[in-house]
């Protein structure tokens, strides 16, 4: 995070068609919950996990206030659909981690790293939210469990909670990939301020042609720099950066 007023995080991205469109645009795409790459990712069972989650407690609801929260598994379900999902990284771009992300997402470091600082206000304005991915059904079941089934559930009070936690509750064997989301009300495109995109780091091995492409995208953003990955030099692994003087 850069300071109090905006969401500092990154995105690891290999050199397609889509990113050059996005770099040209500042626009960036918002895939729908069932575009992400792990089938169960924001597909969560969620009277499952209401039933696993009050597993133990007395049964104090009424018959009336189990078919209340089958209604609201089901708009929260409905809601979820029609979101779109923004998944970034939060880490360090030269964290041990971080190697993963640049081998996986960023092409084998042929592709780029964009950093973003986004303005807290737009996102409270436009979007649904931004949150911290959590690598456990702790949240949500604790969501559940606070779950007041005395009475008919309320969109603002209930259905919203659960629906941040299930849109960012993830298998812990993603814990690694350190990642937030913005969340939007609608999938698809979305534009950003170019003055959040405030640096991009090329991969050790982005072809030369695409590192001069990037460059004069680059002036097209005033607040951005220009910066490479190199091998860290006391470590047999690790990398750094240096920024790219133009």
């Amino acid at each position: 995070m850069s300071d109090a007023a905006s969401f500092r995080a990154h995105k690891f991205r290999q050199l397609d068609d889509r990113l050059w469109q996005s770099l040209e645009s500042s626009t960036y795409y918002f895939p729908d919950p069932a575009k992400l790459n792990d089938p169960a990712d924001c597909q969560i069972d969620l009277v499952k996990a209401f039933r696993l989650a009050r597993a133990g407690q007395t049964a104090t609801h009424s018959p009336k206030a189990e078919e209340w929260f089958l209604r609201l598994a089901d708009d929260v379900v409905k809601k979820a659909e029609t979101c779109g999902v923004y998944s970034l990284c939060a880490g360090e771009i030269t964290g041990d981690d971080q190697r993963l992300f640049w081998a996986h997402y960023a092409a084998n470091h042929t592709g780029v790293c964009l950093t973003f600082d986004i303005p807290y206000a737009f996102i409270s304005d436009t979007m649904v939210g931004v949150a911290s991915v959590v690598y456990s059904t702790d949240a949500l079941f604790d969501a559940l469990q606070r779950l007041d089934l005395s009475k008919k559930p309320d969109f603002g009070k209930d259905i919203q909670p659960i629906l941040t936690t299930y849109l960012t509750t993830k298998a812990p064997e993603w814990k690694y990939e350190q990642e937030a989301r913005l969340i939007s009300f609608h999938p698809g495109l979305q534009n950003f301020d170019r003055s959040w995109l405030k640096q991009i780091c090329l991969g050790l091995r982005t072809p030369d042609a695409d590192r001069e492409r990037i460059q004069g995208l680059v002036e097209k953003y005033p607040d951005c720099k220009l910066a490479e990955a190199v091998r860290e030099e006391n470590d047999l692994f690790r990398i750094a950066l240096r920024e790219v003087l133009r």
